[in-house]
């Protein structure tokens, strides 16, 4: 990011605009893909993007350029403004006829549609990006249209396209040859055997990913296997294992981990530890950090707080959660896949006594997790509704008495 910085302030225009470009271009690609706060590395790169958009005829690297300034502003706070630029990107992609940049712009549009209510969109835009990116010859870009086709299909419960997904992104993986690509086929696949709850196929698919993740320097192997070896553990009925590997990555990021540290814990009876990461998590806020693991943490905080009867923490998961509902838990890029969000809503409905939203929440889960043949997922939900209406029938005989 550095380098790019000093190319695109000492290019001298007109003659080296195509040169700026490539730098502003490079800087935001290499920000996005660090994860790099925003605050801290944002503003340089606007700049550099906008001098390289005065410098910029109206073609396909300016339909670039906007697409990136779009996706910065979103990234920095302003979606209205961000989503309004991108969208212009879209159109001067569209009139150039670049495939290249219209599946760049398309891109960078799914960034400012991450809320719930966007998610019929966003299946849209990565339809037609991975169209784009095909008929550019564009591999890398089509490959990552197509893992995000799988996450937005999982997250809808669209098992089906979400496993053609998978399947259509392994198969470019196998044709670029990156090895920057190899570990999310293991991955995907530990996913798909955890979601089925098939536990033997599942076991050697959670070490295939954690070799590969480590052989080929993916940075987040370690968290992405403990939450895996969480959910495989859980399934063979004995989640301790998993504890030791979660409270490692407690240190790095309290805020990140400690939820899952506090589910790995309550489902090993171990209360009294889980009771004081739940109270930090909740007086630190549910509503941060805002990533693709929001969703799994929310979950698991309210599977605690439904184990350890904190009324206070599952009506904050009610409260931010529950435009979620419909949609499945999924982390990441596919990392795992925890079935319907509203098992997890009815978990936090029933902690709060109201039992009878809690029942619908878990008929609406058993549904959702039955049409994926989500067998683990519609087990538990199962047995979940069960408690529920138990409660609900001692409540109407205390009533009727």
């Amino acid at each position: 990011m550095r380098t790019f910085a000093r190319v695109g302030k000492d290019a001298p225009l007109p003659a080296q605009a195509s040169a700026l470009v490539t730098a502003a271009l490079g800087y935001e690609d290499a920000l996005f893909a660090s994860r790099l706060p925003r605050e801290q590395w944002g503003a340089e790169g606007l700049q550099l993007l906008q001098r390289a958009l005065e410098a910029s005829p109206a073609d396909d690297r300016r339909a670039m350029l906007l697409a990136a300034i779009g996706r910065a502003h979103i990234y920095g706070g302003d979606e209205p403004r961000g989503r309004e630029t991108c969208a212009a990107a879209v159109a001067l992609a569209s009139r150039t006829g670049s495939d290249r940049a219209l599946a760049y712009a398309l891109l960078a549009t799914r960034v400012g549609q991450m809320s719930p209510e966007f998610l019929e969109e966003r299946r849209e835009t990565l339809e037609l990006a991975g169209e784009a990116a095909r008929r550019g010859d564009d591999i890398e870009t089509e490959l990552e249209a197509r893992r995000l086709q799988l996450v937005d299909a999982l997250e809808e419960g669209d098992v089906e396209a979400s496993d053609l997904a998978r399947r259509h992104a392994e198969g470019l993986i196998e044709q670029l040859r990156r090895p920057l690509y190899f570990w999310y086929p293991p991955m995907w696949r530990a996913m798909r055997a955890l979601l089925d709850g098939d536990r033997e196929r599942a076991e050697p698919l959670v070490v295939a990913f954690r070799e590969e993740g480590a052989r080929w320097h993916y940075r987040d192997v370690l968290p992405v296997h403990a939450v895996q070896a969480l959910e495989l553990h859980t399934q063979q009925g004995d989640p301790t294992p998993a504890v030791p590997l979660i409270r490692r990555l407690l240190e790095d990021d309290p805020a990140r981990y400690s939820s899952i540290l506090a589910a790995a814990l309550v489902r090993s009876g171990e209360h009294s530890e889980a009771t004081e990461l739940l109270d930090q998590t909740l007086e630190r806020g549910f509503e941060e950090p805002r990533d693709l693991a929001w969703t799994y943490m929310m979950a698991l905080r309210a599977e605690c707080a439904a184990a350890l009867g904190d009324v206070r923490a599952a009506a904050e998961v009610t409260r931010l959660l529950g435009p979620w509902h419909g949609h499945t838990v999924v982390i990441g890029a596919g990392a795992v896949c925890l079935g319907a969000v509203s098992h997890y809503l009815g978990l936090a409905a029933r902690t709060t006594g109201d039992v009878a939203a809690a029942a619908q929440h878990f008929r609406d889960s058993i549904t959702l997790n039955a049409t994926m043949n989500a067998e683990w997922a519609l087990q538990r939900s199962r047995e979940e509704l069960d408690r529920t209406e138990a409660l609900l029938g001692s409540a109407n005989d205390r009533r009727n008495s």
